[in-house]
């Protein structure tokens, strides 16, 4: 697969809930902002960076939020399902289809 498939794959599993938020959001960042060499249009830039930033301030922790620093830049769990719900459906959209499948599944 490569890095968009990989890419479209986690977030259409997330949204299905077949992901934690714990191990999506680390394969998300590690597959956009450390395998992801250019492979991407600036259309899915455009999308997928809010999700990203998103998911490197995920915190399952409670105490993270409970400083002034760490309320303003830690983000729970609701916000990356609201972004990833927003990201979906526009990737939906950029690619006129109902399911983010069959643009990550193998074809032989």
């Amino acid at each position: 697969m490569t890095v968009r498939q990989q890419l479209l794959f986690l977030i259409e599993k997330y949204f299905l809930g077949e992901y934690d938020t714990d191990t999506y959001t680390s394969y998300l960042v590690r597959l956009y902002h450390i395998e992801n060499r250019g492979e991407l249009t600036p259309e899915e830039d455009a999308i997928l960076e809010p999700l990203v930033d998103s998911a490197v301030k995920y915190s399952p922790f409670e105490k993270d939020f409970q400083s002034d620093i760490g309320s303003k830049f830690f983000v729970r769990e609701d916000a990356v399902r609201t972004k990833t719900k927003k990201a979906y459906h526009a990737l939906l959209k950029l690619y006129q289809v109902e399911s983010l499948a069959p643009l990550y599944e193998e074809t032989k």
